[in-house]
């Protein structure tokens, strides 16, 4: 049993959708009085060609999100950090166009989230969601930072936006049943460790929501706002949906795993674009004054007049540059019809004397009086009638 994975359970709130807890609470309870696990783990990540070109490949990442949420490794899941670093790699390979992270998961820790989101979050190429199930709480927080979100069904059970503990201990001090006694001893100074799960213990939670809970939950929620473009708390009390109900909310669409792969082809195509279009902002830095050019955090650039004039000046020369170029091309058109010409009026030339026989040459009048004949026949006929009229003179 990894210990890692036992305190990402036992020490974490939790963001898990509510009808998991009961399951997941004799799992825990089963590890800690000893129980073995089978290791059943999934494939976790695989890629999908989308062309035949043997010498340019592309392919689509396919990671797995399921089960229990937690940071590290388990018996039978991967951990989150596990899943960020295979989509970092495959997100600097170029073979790769983007990434599908196929999601049923009711949640997990709280800390399980962060590493995934960022790595999602920094990921250049696009990133779809496919809801096989269920994407709950800690999973539909790291789903909302995927460019796009597809159920695969109707039913699919999608939200429960909340953060949660439960607290399973004895009393700070007090007799056990089997006889022992439990006794916790904090040192002098130290009043305030702790105070918040001890009060809890106690039956006041105030203290441990206002620490844990709200500030938690509070991120979760306006992270969800943000990536999701929400306008307000609606959906995000803790409520789970069928996944017919939040599209073009909590979700984009309802379709199979093909409309997933063809989402991630379009979105490629459109990043392409974009990345265009980033080129052409890092040719600005070449001039002097735009060298440094900051976003800001709503992904605005402000540019300074002195930028805005050098732009300007740098337009002008690519400009001046442009017109000289194009008087060029208007220079060699001009040539190039010029000798067009030239050769039509050689083949031209050519053909007349080809098609000249000697009876033309010696008798252009040619014979007039018969047009029904072929051109050999009225050869022979006006040469014959040119050559009698010698002797009728």
């Amino acid at each position: 049993m990894r210990y890692s994975f036992i305190r990402d359970i036992l020490s974490q709130a939790f963001m898990i959708e509510p009808s998991l807890l009961p399951i997941y609470n004799e799992l825990f309870r089963g590890l800690l009085m000893g129980a073995r696990m089978e290791d059943e783990k999934e494939v976790l990540q695989s890629t999908i060609e989308v062309n035949s070109n043997k010498n340019n490949k592309k392919s689509v990442n396919v990671v797995n999100l399921k089960g229990l949420m937690t940071r590290h490794d388990g018996e039978c899941n991967y951990g989150t950090r596990t899943i960020a670093r295979h989509l970092r790699e495959a997100d600097e390979d170029k073979s790769v166009i983007g990434h599908i992270i196929v999601i049923d998961s009711g949640g997990g820790a709280a800390n399980s989230v962060p590493d995934l989101a960022e790595a999602i979050e920094a990921l250049e190429k696009p990133c779809v969601a496919f809801v096989d199930g269920m994407m709950c709480s800690a999973a539909i927080y790291a789903g909302s930072y995927c460019d796009y979100i597809i159920a695969n069904r109707e039913d699919d059970r999608v939200g429960c936006v909340g953060t949660m503990i439960q607290i399973v201990d004895y009393p700070k001090s007090g007799q056990i049943s089997t006889g022992e006694i439990s006794v916790r001893v904090y040192a002098d100074g130290s009043e305030e460790k702790n105070q918040d799960y001890e009060e809890a213990l106690q039956g006041n939670i105030q203290m441990i929501k206002d620490d844990v809970l709200n500030p938690l939950n509070a991120k979760f929620v306006e992270a969800m706002k943000t990536n999701r473009a929400l306008s307000d708390n609606t959906l995000l009390k803790g409520k789970t949906y069928f996944a017919k109900d939040v599209v073009g909310t909590l979700i984009d669409e309802i379709g199979d795993f093909k409309t997933a792969m063809d989402k991630v082809v379009s979105l490629s195509k459109e990043n392409s674009k974009t990345q265009n279009i980033s080129n052409m902002f890092d040719n600005l830095k070449t001039i002097q004054s735009c060298s440094v050019i900051e976003e800001a955090s709503d992904k605005t650039v402000t540019l300074s007049t002195e930028q805005l004039t050098d732009i300007d000046t740098e337009f002008g020369k690519l400009n001046t540059q442009l017109a000289d170029a194009q008087k060029s091309i208007t220079t060699l058109n001009s040539s190039l019809t010029d000798k067009e010409n030239r050769i039509k009026e050689l083949e031209k030339a050519l053909e007349g004397v080809d098609n000249k026989t000697e009876v033309d040459e010696k008798y252009p009048q040619g014979n007039s009086d018969d047009d029904s004949l072929d051109h050999s026949e009225k050869d022979s006929l006006t040469y014959c009638t040119n050559y009698l009229k010698q002797f009728s003179k």
